[in-house]
This record gives structure tokens, C-alpha cells and sequence, in this order.
């Protein structure tokens, strides 16, 4: 009877398991269901995570061989897909990448803008060249893992600072298009600015730029010093090649959704497409940092149940960095 019991046990826990995911199968690991069962899900959660990988590709970057064990193996192919690209040592310390998917961000030094001031104001001692910005105005970081044109992907980031609006447009979210046209290399991003709810497109062709009100900008709240405010925002590639923009205060229920862009809005040149987070540091009115929380094919069950089928219908207009 003991050893029919010990059959059944582990035949259900083998098909029960099976459906689970990861934070769904460690709560059954630490339940106590059968070891055996457990090694074998997770090494089948590793396998199809593997195989989802092939054929993708990834800007350069330095990683271990993965873990043998399965669970080990699969938090780091997780941290992976986390994970942003390299990014110039020069730009520190107004852009530092602290962590594989964490990135702190600083406005310009005092002395430094007021350098760039005097020296467009025609002051005597500034008059002469003087060297491009560093960072840049526009500041692109992408993520590690590149995409086909027909992938599709969610990636999703959370901001922090001390007020939400001290961020403004100085930390986008979005999408780089990447291709060839007559032989020369062209890319066309979109970009979203979770704080004030605006969305840019920036065309590779002429490089001409515009803007559209997605949603409302974020209402200003009072903060003590000590606390941070805490905003996610998530970049959806569709299955049907459509963008589209979400974004929440963190600790509470409502999402706002920009609407899908669709396919038709980008070039039929684009090969590629990579998720991108680009800064304009000379808008940020206090140091912020950025960490992406999610990166797969599909939107965290709670966003995916609530996102509506609306298209994008804002309004257009030309913009200018």
C-alpha cells in the first residue's frame, strides 16, 4: 500500500508539475512534492528556455558557462535576457551600469553645464571649440539580446528617484529598428517617457523626430526626502509586429496603455530590432536609476489579462531634441 502511495504520489506531482513555471514550481519544490520530479520540470523548463535562444543574437558580453544544475542554469539565462548591453566607459559617472540589468543615472555636473552655457552665450574664455557632450544629449543603451524583425518580446523596466518627476524625459524606454537601405545602415527608433506619457519616433532616413501625447503625464506628488517613488513601464513588440507602451506607479493597480502602433508606422527595411533605454541626463533634475524586471515573450499574467485592443490614436507633431 506504502509503495502505491509512493507511485501515485510522484505520478501527480509528475503531471501537476509539468504545467507549473518557475515561481510556480519552486513553491511545489518547497512544498515537499517528490525531488525527483522537481529536478526533471526544471530541467525541462531549462531545455525549452535554451532552445527559445537559438538562433538569436547577442551584442558582445562576458558571461560564465551556465550552471549544470537546471534551477542554477535557468536563473542565469534569466539574468541574461536581463541583461543590457556594454556601455562606454566615458559616460560614467552621469550613466554607471552597476549591475547586468541596473543602471544609475546623474544629471550633468554643475560646472559642466555651466561651461556649455558660457560657451554658447559667446563668453570671451569659452570662445573656440569645445568638445562634444559626454554623454551625448540622447544617450542609447540596448539591451544585450537582439531580435528579428518578427520576434515577438516584452521588456519591462522599473525607474526610481526621489520624485517621480524630477525623472522627466530624461529616461525613455523603447525600440531600435535596425537595417539596410542602398547599402548604408539605417535605424529608426520609438520611445516612451513613462513620466510624461509622450511617445517619439525618430526617423532614420532624414533623422526628423516626432511626438505624440499617449497618455497623461504622471500628477506630481509630495514625497519626504528619505522616500523614493517607483515607476514601471513596459515595451510590448506584438505578434503582429505592433509597439505598444504601459505604465503603473509601483504598490498600485491602475495601468495606462499607449495603444498599439502598428506594423505599417516602421520600415520594411528593418532586419533587426533591439529594446533600447535611451537618456537625456540634461533633463533629469536628480540622480535615478533604472533596473529592467522582465524581459520574454510574454507580459506578466497580471498586465497581459488587462491590456486592451485599442490602437494608438494620438496626435503627431514634429519634435526637436
Amino acid at each position: 500500500m506504502t509503495l502505491t502511495h509512493q507511485v501515485l504520489h510522484s505520478y501527480s506531482a509528475r503531471e501537476i508539475c509539468s504545467f507549473l513555471q518557475c515561481r510556480d514550481l519552486s513553491s511545489a519544490e518547497l512544498a515537499g512534492f517528490d525531488q525527483r520530479v522537481i529536478f526533471s520540470c526544471w530541467n525541462a523548463l531549462r531545455l525549452s528556455a535554451e532552445a527559445s535562444l537559438i538562433g538569436k543574437e547577442w551584442l558582445p558580453q562576458i558571461w560564465l558557462p551556465l550552471p549544470e544544475h537546471p534551477k542554477a542554469a535557468l536563473r542565469e539565462i534569466n539574468k541574461r535576457l536581463l541583461s543590457i548591453a556594454q556601455i562606454p566607459a566615458s559616460w560614467a559617472p552621469a550613466i554607471r551600469r552597476v549591475s547586468a540589468e541596473r543602471l544609475k543615472i546623474f544629471p550633468r555636473t554643475h560646472s559642466e553645464v555651466q561651461r556649455r552655457r558660457a560657451h554658447h552665450s559667446g563668453v570671451e574664455d569659452y570662445v573656440g571649440s569645445l568638445p562634444p557632450a559626454v554623454p551625448p544629449k540622447r544617450a542609447a543603451v540596448t539591451m544585450a539580446l537582439g531580435l528579428d524583425a518578427d520576434s515577438h518580446w516584452v521588456v519591462g523596466v522599473r525607474m526610481s528617484a526621489n520624485k517621480a518627476h524630477f525623472i522627466g524625459e530624461g529616461c525613455l524606454i523603447g525600440a531600435a529598428f535596425i537595417g539596410t537601405q542602398g547599402g548604408l545602415g539605417l535605424v529608426t527608433t520609438l520611445l516612451f517617457a513613462p513620466v510624461s506619457g509622450r511617445v517619439f519616433v525618430t526617423f532614420a532616413e532624414d533623422n526628423s523626430c516626432l511626438a505624440a501625447q499617449s497618455m497623461p503625464a504622471l500628477e506630481e506628488r509630495l514625497m519626504d526626502d528619505d522616500e523614493h517613488e517607483e515607476i514601471e513601464a513596459f515595451l510590448c513588440l506584438g505578434i503582429d509586429g505592433a509597439v505598444s507602451f504601459c505604465r503603473r506607479r509601483v504598490g498600485e493597480e491602475r495601468v495606462e496603455w499607449s495603444g498599439e502602433v502598428p506594423r505599417e508606422f516602421f520600415p520594411a527595411w528593418a532586419e533587426h530590432k533591439f529594446a533600447t533605454l535611451d537618456f537625456q541626463i540634461d533633463q533629469l533634475k536628480a540622480p535615478a536609476e533604472v533596473l529592467v524586471t522582465w524581459a520574454g515573450p510574454q507580459l506578466p499574467a497580471a498586465l497581459a489579462s488587462a491590456m486592451p485592443l485599442s490602437k494608438f490614436d494620438a496626435t503627431w507633431n514634429e519634435h526637436r531634441w
